[in-house]
């Protein structure tokens, strides 16, 4: 019986070691999926020509393998990202030119899809102006507002209405996801029914439809 029983057990182990590699066999790696460009600003006026600034999400899908760049295309000009980083110059463009603004990424497969354009005009920005956009990019990072309500905020700040809203509109922002990290703020602290915090979102400057979006974000 003992024989009997090291003979079945030999046999089991050899065939998990048989078994072992195809099930422990590395998933496929694919191209990346596209990153999202998040904003776009122009420089100064210099010899006639604007600068523009590009920044972007990484792709959500690094295909099973890391990313190693990325690239800008609009107008005719190109830039690269390296790495991990998120932004990148366009350089030498006219004041006034329309853009179709895409960008791609790439693992060791390669670039993968590009990303949806973003349609932006080339238009010289001033010194505030570009100050302000900073500002509400700093602001973004640590804390949720509406449209109306960042652009309250840089007014506050001391930067003109013009200056705000100019700042604000040049960001890409979701102001639904915006409407989800604000509910989900006032949740953790206190208490809502859903009608009260769909109001509470809409005194905050969110629209009905984005303060409706937040809620049941949230599960209310």
């Amino acid at each position: 019986m003992r024989k009997f029983q090291a003979l079945t057990l030999a046999l089991s182990l050899g065939l998990s070691l048989a078994v072992a590699p195809s099930v422990q066999a590395k998933a496929k790696v694919t191209k990346p999926s596209a990153p999202t460009v998040v904003s776009v600003s122009s420089s100064l006026v210099k010899k006639g020509k604007v600068n523009v600034t590009v920044t972007i999400s990484l792709p959500t899908s690094t295909g099973g393998s890391k990313i190693t760049g990325s690239k800008v295309t609009a107008g005719g000009k190109s830039c690269t990202i390296k790495k991990t980083k998120t932004s990148c110059v366009l350089k030498g463009l006219k004041n006034g030119k329309s853009l179709s603004v895409k960008a791609s990424s790439k693992n060791k497969k390669g670039y993968g899809t590009k990303s949806a354009a973003f349609s932006y005009v080339v238009t010289a920005t001033t010194t505030s102006q570009q100050n302000a956009i900073r500002t509400a990019t700093s602001y973004l990072k640590s804390m949720s507002f509406s449209r109306s309500g960042l652009i309250a905020q840089l007014v506050y700040e001391g930067y003109s209405t013009e200056d705000s809203t100019f700042a604000v509109d040049s960001l890409s922002i979701s102001w639904n996801e915006q409407a989800v990290k604000t509910a989900r703020a006032y949740l953790v602290s206190m208490g809502f029914s859903r009608s009260g915090l769909i109001a509470q979102l809409e005194y905050e400057g969110f629209s009905t439809s984005e303060a409706t979006y937040g809620v049941e974000a949230n599960g209310l």
